[in-house]
């Protein structure tokens, strides 16, 4: 079928359709106006539509609508065929105001607006109505089109009813300028232009439409109208290209009916027009609701369901051009080229019933309309969303057909649910059963459970079992603690390479009826794979003392043609499952895996307790032959804890060949029975990484128990491990004892805190020998870097925690600044700094820290232009440091609130010295001293950089103790200026006037461990000392180097004629201008060069 390129349709819209324009002059219209009112506000509102159009006064503007107002006193007053659109062209939109029900309401008098030349109609978010009881004689019930365009948008017509053309728009002519009708989610119900001569278009009648007219319908519903021909009637004499183009998109027509059986509810009469159905549903309309047409116009019908309708679906004659793709048509009159879709036989094979509430029909689980439409008919429209404004996926460029998207076969199953309803998410069954029997005879698609849903009723035989190639997905619904809870019929039977995926679900069997057989909750014979994700498995119990047991899933062997053959449990947790079979499994019994390449059974991130084998087997799993061709067994990240009773093993692998087993980064602590047992198979691996095996030790029992066969020498690695007792049977090369018995390693206890029922977990204890214990690698190579917590492991050194717990470690955090706030992991290169952690704001970055609580870190760093803004908060550190960059060969004032315990260049090693190292001075008021102390807190020291110097390195300020940042706080303030005294004689400081500004300076005490407020008026900075100065609701005090002595004032009146001098030095300023921030050396200001020439001696 042909397709067609909407390019020019969308652009035309995107001109044309879309916006509604700012007022001019508004009015006000209520429900509970006055028409003595002067309409300029709701408290001023008018109460009828004819005062506000007279307030208009045939200007652009905007009527507000406020509850049901009257739509036709007054009206015949001024024109007896409706309100006038005379004279200057002009825009008139009337505007439901949101939550007061908007309605005008007309009458069978006097139709509402009369359209002409080029005026404009916009409507928006307003019912328009008739009045129900009332009928007509005049034509377009609420409009008369004699040019002009209308657009609406969420706009509902209804309850018009007359005996003549057009029940709710009769257009005569569109305007020449911009020839439109567009409707957009709107509603047209219950009109009816009568089954008389001349009821033509239950809804609209287009009589003549100009050259390049456009009408168009998206989002819409089409209820229950009535006319002799054509809900929506459209001719034209319009013979000059582009012709006229109506389309219908992602709209649904039903209980539409035309007296005349030779209309429908979309009838085109005239050849020159281009008519596209685009993803609609048009269904069930009793009598003569097909698509009709009459001339050789074009037909293009898209993604769309057509049937239902009586006596056809889409009727043509005289010679149209009709393209039919992707679409659905039961029965079709005059076209031989259409085939309908493989397997759609019937009508009511693609759709639920339909829903009031919505105005729709949507599609059924396992829809054939599900997925097979194309999405080119919509984007080309520049669409991707469906009636109800859900957004279409377009999944492998596909949507599904019809009006509404669901993108995926669905079943709600809920606690209140009823098996009497469809399984809709607004109609959810009770039972799994039920839901699961909607998808028919292939299980494609998902059951979203709601609550804890009866598992068990209505099941029979072996269990729920699939069609071929099925992938059905259970997934609980989040915060409703969804399950389902069995009984003493297994749940499902997996077969026919189908594939089951479980999510966020609690799944329960039911102690007190057990399943007399195999798998409580599956058996597995033939299926292709199982997926489990943070799904609980607890109290599946089989009862049958004479069975192979297993307490919730039973693998026979899969599906020989199976891709992916893996049974997968991520973030899952057992708990008191158990079985009495013999040789059985409390969890899981692998009887064989199938004759297939790389079966695979895997646990990631699960935690085991209190699950049983009563009759040998093992605890949690027992494989009995497996005879796949190198299967895989693995455990990481996970606990088994408390499992026991009657097992030779948590872990029993009996036989098979081949068969590799991982336990890497577990914990197997505290069973009576011995932890891993593997004994005397064919070709053995056996893996054990970072892990710890403990105290597993019921009668003649071990942690771990491995013994080769005579004939079949194994593979056996072990490294980084704690295995307490451990017996290797039959091994020619047992792995070093170091390897599971580190030094330090003697008894159970030693390494885990107490078990933690609420995560399934042991921690290890503190400064505890598994910490750090385990080796990065073997995580690497799963792709793992997170714990059985889903805590992320940081592989500090390339180390982790043995076991299946990482405890928390220092860590150097550094800023990304994605936005300002700390809290947010995504600001940090690791996670969001703790306590222990080392944290580096660096330069550069387009948002720096904003605190919105008290912070603690333990070294603080900030680069040369970096901020912390601390608001009200608090940051505590262990340590500050910050950095400044200077210039070579410059001499630079610096002093600092803190003492420096490193000042370095990274050029050069050695510090504070002469020769090619930069030189430090103190002030002693005689005399420059050179010095190689630290810089001391307080104190003003000047600083040379040498030639050599590199400009992009500098001097780092590490501060000593701890430091509070904290707003206010006089040991230090968290919006402060460090001033320093960058002369050669003392700076005086008014502290009267400074207080009177709410600014303070304050002082080093003499024990060095806090700020003294200066008082005295008289006190001063000593040369190159600093001081700090802390602002409460004023700007920080910001003394420029501008205001301060120069360097040149200690020449003396009288002395000597002397050469040129130059005073170069320089003045680092610490502050920050905004209230509540920290500011670290953010700038260097040169204080500029002074000379003194020749002074003659008088």
């Amino acid at each position: 079928m042909k397709k067609i390129n909407f390019f020019k349709w969308v652009l035309f819209l995107a001109l044309s359709c879309s916006t509604f324009f700012a007022s001019a002059k508004d009015v006000y219209l209520s429900s509970g106006g006055l028409d003595t009112n002067g309409g300029t506000s709701q408290s001023d509102a008018v109460a009828t539509l004819a005062k506000a159009y007279q307030l208009i006064n045939n200007q652009t503007g905007t009527i507000y609508v406020s509850g049901i107002v009257d739509g036709h006193t007054g009206i015949a007053a001024i024109d007896a065929n409706g309100l006038p659109f005379l004279g200057t062209t002009y825009t008139l939109t009337i505007q439901g105001v949101e939550g007061t029900d908007a309605k005008i309401v007309g009458n069978s008098e006097v139709r509402m607006f009369r359209l002409r030349a080029d005026m404009a109609l916009k409507l928006k978010d307003v019912t328009l109505s008739g009045t129900p009881e009332e009928t007509a004689t005049f034509d377009g019930g609420c409009i008369q089109m004699q040019g002009g365009s209308v657009e609406a948008e969420n706009v509902t017509f209804e309850n018009f009813k007359n005996t003549n053309y057009g029940a709710v728009i009769h257009t005569l002519s569109l305007s020449a300028e911009k020839p439109l009708l567009s409707f957009k989610n709107c509603v047209f119900k219950n009109n009816s232009a009568g089954t008389g001569a001349t009821g033509y278009g239950g809804v609209l009648r287009v009589n003549d439409c100009a050259t390049g007219a456009k009408i168009y319908f998206e989002n819409c519903a089409v209820l229950n109208n009535e006319a002799l021909y054509g809900t929506f009637f459209f001719r034209t004499t319009a013979t000059a290209t582009p012709y006229p183009e109506v389309t219908f998109v992602n709209s649904t027509f039903t209980g539409n009916t035309n007296a005349n059986g030779n209309a429908g509810s979309v009838t085109v009469y005239s050849a020159n027009y281009t008519l596209n159905i685009i993803n609609c549903t048009v269904k069930d309309n009793p009598t003569n609701g097909s698509i009709r047409v009459t001339a050789a116009a074009t037909v293009n019908v898209f993604n769309s369901i057509l049937e239902g309708n009586n006596p056809n679906d889409l009727n043509v004659d005289n010679g149209p051009t009709v393209n039919i793709d992707k679409s659905f048509i039961n029965v079709i009159r005059n076209i031989t080229d259409y085939t309908k879709p493989a397997g759609y036989t019937a009508v009511g094979q693609l759709l639920n019933a339909f829903d009031a509430t919505t105005n729709t029909f949507a599609p059924k689980v396992g829809s054939l309309a599900i997925g097979y439409g194309d999405k080119q008919y919509l984007a080309d429209l520049g669409i991707n969303y469906d009636q109800l404004n859900n957004v279409r996926l377009f999944k492998n460029n596909k949507v599904d057909a019809g009006s509404v998207e669901v993108g995926e076969s669905a079943v709600w199953a809920s606690a209140s649910g009823d098996d009497s309803n469809n399984g809709t998410k607004n109609a959810p069954v009770a039972t799994l059963q039920k839901a699961f029997s909607l998808f028919g005879t292939t299980q494609n698609g998902t059951i979203y459970v709601s609550g804890t849903i009866d598992g068990h009723t209505g099941i029979t035989g072996t269990g729920l079992g699939f069609g071929a190639n099925s992938n059905l997905t259970i997934q609980g619904i989040e915060d409703t603690n969804a399950g389902i809870i069995g009984s003493d019929i297994r749940m499902f039977f997996l077969n026919n390479n189908a594939t089951l995926t479980l999510k966020d679900l609690h799944l329960s069997g039911n102690p007190a009826q057990p399943l007399a057989g195999q798998g409580a909750f599956v058996s597995i014979n033939g299926g292709g794979a199982l997926f489990a994700e943070n799904t609980t498995f607890e109290n599946f119990v089989t009862a049958d003392a004479a069975a192979d047991g297993a307490g919730v899933i039973y693998l026979n062997q899969f599906n020989a043609n199976s891709t992916n053959p893996i049974l997968s449990f991520k973030n899952c947790n057992f708990k008191n499952n158990s079985t009495a079979g013999g040789w059985g499994g409390g969890v899981m019994r692998v009887q064989d895996f199938g004759k297939i390449t790389n079966p695979k059974v895997y646990f990631e991130n699960c935690g085991f307790y209190g699950n049983t084998a009563t009759v040998l087997g093992g605890s949690v799993l027992f494989v009995r032959a497996g005879d796949g061709i190198t299967p895989q067994i693995s455990f990481v990240n996970s606990t088994i804890t408390a499992c026991g009773a009657g097992g030779n093993g948590i872990i029993y692998i009996y036989g098979g060949d081949d068969i590799t087993l991982n336990i890497i980064n577990s914990t197997i602590k505290d069973n009576p029975i011995s932890g891993i047992m593997c004994w005397e198979m064919n070709r053995p691996q056996l893996n054990i990484y970072n892990s710890i095996i403990e105290n597993n030790t019921g009668t003649n029992m071990n942690d771990v128990r491995y013994s080769e066969k005579a004939g079949y020498e194994g593979v056996l690695n072990v490294s980084n491990s704690f295995i307490l007792n451990a017996l290797w049977r039959n091994v020619v090369t047992p792995p070093a004892t170091s390897t599971y018995k580190p030094a330090g390693y003697t008894a159970t206890g030693q390494l885990l805190d107490a078990y933690d029922d609420a995560t399934f977990s042991f921690t290890p204890k503190a400064n505890s020998l598994a910490i750090n214990h385990g080796d990065q690698q073997y995580l690497d190579a799963l792709g793992i870097n997170y714990d059985q917590l889903n805590n992320r492991r940081y592989f500090v050194n390339n180390q982790v925690d043995a076991g299946a717990i990482e405890t928390d470690k220092a860590l150097t955090n550094t800023w990304l600044g994605v936005s300002t706030a700390w809290n947010e992991a995504t600001n940090w290169d690791l996670r969001v700094p703790t306590a222990q952690d080392a944290v580096i704001i660096p330069a550069g970055k387009s948002n720096y820290p904003a605190l919105a609580t008290d912070v603690a870190v333990d070294k603080l760093t900030l680069e040369p232009a970096t901020t912390i803004d601390l608001g009200a908060s608090k940051l505590s550190a262990g340590s500050i440091v910050a950095q400044t960059l200077m210039d070579a060969e410059k001499w630079y004032s610096i002093g600092f609130p803190f003492a420096v315990t490193d000042v370095y260049s990274e050029q050069h090693d050695d510090h504070l010295t002469a020769g090619t190292n930069y030189w430090l001075k103190s002030f002693t008021g005689t005399a420059f001293t050179p010095t190689t102390a630290a810089i001391n807190a307080n104190q003003g020291y000047i600083i040379q950089l040498p030639a050599g110097y590199t400009a992009s390195t500098g001097i780092t300020y590490t501060s000593g103790a701890v430091n509070d940042l904290e707003e206010g706080s006089l040991s230090f303030g968290s919006a402060y200026t460090l001033q320093s005294n960058p002369t050669l004689a003392p700076y005086a400081i008014d502290a009267s006037a400074l207080a009177a500004a709410d600014q303070y300076v304050y002082q080093l005490n003499a024990a060095g461990d806090g700020y003294e407020l200066i008082t005295a008026d008289d006190a001063s900075i000593a040369p190159f000392e600093s001081v700090l100065t802390i602002e409460t609701t004023q700007p920080v005090l910001r003394v420029s180097l501008d205001d301060t002595p120069t360097a040149i004032n200690h020449v003396e009146n009288r002395e000597a004629v002397v050469a040129t001098r130059y005073y170069n030095l320089q003045g680092i300023e610490i502050a920050q201008p905004q209230a509540g921030r920290v500011y670290v050396v953010k700038k260097i200001y040169e204080s500029g060069k002074s000379e003194v020439n020749k002074v003659l001696n008088k």
